[in-house]
Order: structure tokens, then C-alpha cells, then sequence
């Protein structure tokens, strides 16, 4: 999506949401000692929006924030103006800056929520390898029920358009001109 090349610590701000669902209040909140480097795992333990859990990550995301950390031991994980704890206003602000300068439409409505909001459009779309269940969403974002993952799924109306035309792709057949010969209309139950 953001595919401009960016300082490390922008990087994580974008990735982080993207690729584990982590609400920015659970990136603000994360401590170094909260990151299990060699399982891919971040602790999540003082969360306001869901009961404390564990997020997977992949690979990559793990390598940038091992490369980010440095040396440092323990403390907040993310920091802004080098020893002040990340606040979610200012990862709204870097969102923004680097989706403007990707050249996105709209790019003044992108936040760190949205960009959690499509890690769960992946999940269940399946961009990857393959689709996940509401089960395993509503697990790594850390939700008590599956009620509040549908606010998360909101798809938009190209993707609702390419749904259709799968489930309904018989239909398509039909034209204007085989209205007019009945016996043509092939029977759809």
C-alpha cells in the first residue's frame, strides 16, 4: 500500500497495524519487553480496547523492530524525539505524511485505524496464502466476541462487486437480447 521508502521508525508505525492488527493504543503501549523475538510474538497486556493477548507477526516485521530496538533492553518499544513514549496523535500524523506522499487518493482519511481495519480485510479476503476465520481474526486482535470484528469488515464496494459476480457468475450470461427468446434463459434455481 505505502510503498514509498521511509526511515525505519515511520516504517514499523505503517507495518505494525498492517501486518498484525495491532490497534495504535496496543503500539503505544508496548514495551521491548513485551516482544518474544523468537517466537514472533508481542505481548499485548495493557490494552483498553481487549482482554490481554498475544499477536503474531511475521518474519520481516520482527527483523525491523529487532533492528529498531538496537540495544535497548526494556522501555517503550516505539519512541518519538528519542526518549519520549509514541502517543497515537503522532502516529496519526506519520500515517498521514506518508500515505500524501504515496500519492494516495483520499490520503487525509487514512489513520492507523484504517490500516488495522485492512489487516482484518486481508484476513478474511485471504490476501496471502490463504483465508482466515472470524475465530482467528477476533484471537489476534484480541476481541472478547465476534460481534465487534464485523465493525472491522467493511468492504468496499469493488470488492462486494467482484463477490457478486463469483457467487452469481451464471447471471452474467444473460443479455439483453436473450431476454426477448425465453427457451434461451437457462433456468437458475
Amino acid at each position: 500500500m505505502l510503498v514509498v521508502p521511509k526511515p525505519l521508525h515511520d516504517d514499523l508505525i505503517i507495518r505494525l497495524p498492517l501486518r498484525t492488527g495491532l490497534s495504535p493504543g496496543e503500539m503505544a503501549d508496548l514495551r521491548i519487553e513485551d516482544v518474544d523475538f523468537e517466537y514472533n510474538v508481542l505481548w499485548v497486556w495493557r490494552s483498553k480496547i481487549s482482554r490481554d493477548h498475544p499477536v503474531l507477526a511475521d518474519t520481516e516485521t520482527m527483523f525491523k523492530l529487532y533492528e529498531y530496538v538496537d540495544k535497548r533492553k526494556t522501555g517503550p518499544l516505539l519512541l518519538l524525539d528519542g526518549s519520549r513514549r509514541m502517543k497515537v496523535q503522532a502516529m496519526r500524523r506519520i500515517v498521514k505524511h506518508w500515505a500524501r506522499e504515496a500519492g494516495l487518493a483520499r490520503w487525509g482519511r487514512i489513520t492507523p485505524y484504517t490500516l488495522r481495519h485492512t489487516f482484518c480485510i486481508n484476513w478474511i479476503l485471504g490476501r496471502g496464502r490463504g483465508k482466515g476465520s472470524l475465530e482467528g481474526l477476533r484471537r489476534q486482535t484480541g476481541h472478547r466476541s465476534l460481534q465487534k470484528i464485523k465493525d472491522y469488515l467493511d468492504f468496499d464496494y469493488d470488492q462486494v462487486q467482484a463477490e457478486y459476480a463469483r457467487i452469481f457468475e451464471d447471471c452474467r450470461q444473460l443479455t439483453r437480447h436473450s431476454w426477448t427468446q425465453p427457451q434461451q434463459i437457462p433456468y437458475v434455481v
